[in-house]
């Protein structure tokens, strides 16, 4: 009787904190190609995949930067219902629309961003074509994050590593 109350109140505390409930399918699962490397511009892959489908996906976010701060950042967040690209701003603060010649910030420049076809119906590729600023030089992490249509909005997770040169 008291290993089942406690296993009870257990596993209804770890429902709690993972947001996870009866009928609830994971959230979103991320990656991104590569995963590592260096340079001064690269184009990135980025795949999201929700078991619930690819119209579950709202928007997503793709962070380059030493810590997880979007401040003094190449930050990019995706916005699926208007198919919209936009770069934070140096202060983390308000955004700037990708256009077709681009979109820049002190830390990079957003040359060419795009969905991109997939396979499937719960998968959701980005493709990112990056110019990275000299003075954001050093190795930087590659967090990612996906908002779903039900308002969850997980933290941003690393995914992979990329080096800045200082040229």
């Amino acid at each position: 009787m008291k290993f089942t109350m406690i296993r009870t109140v257990l596993l209804t505390a770890l429902l709690f904190l993972t947001g996870c409930g009866e009928g609830d399918a994971p959230l979103a699962s991320a990656s991104v190609s590569p995963d590592s490397g260096s340079g001064g511009k690269g184009t990135f892959i980025v795949s999201f995949t929700d078991p619930k489908g690819a119209q579950h996906i709202k928007s997503a976010r793709v962070l380059f930067n030493g810590v997880i701060d979007g401040r003094q950042a190449c930050y990019v967040f995706v916005d699926r219902a208007q198919n919209a690209f936009f770069l934070i701003n140096d202060n983390g603060e308000g955004s700037q629309k990708a256009t077709s010649e681009g979109v820049e910030n002190s830390q990079c420049r957003v040359e060419k961003a795009e969905l991109l076809p997939t396979k499937d119906d719960k998968s959701v590729q980005i493709s990112l074509k990056l110019a990275f600023k000299p003075a954001f030089k050093g190795r930087k992490q590659v967090f990612l994050a996906v908002d779903d249509a039900e308002g969850h909005s997980p933290d941003l997770k690393a995914h992979g590593t990329w080096i800045v040169p200082s040229r």
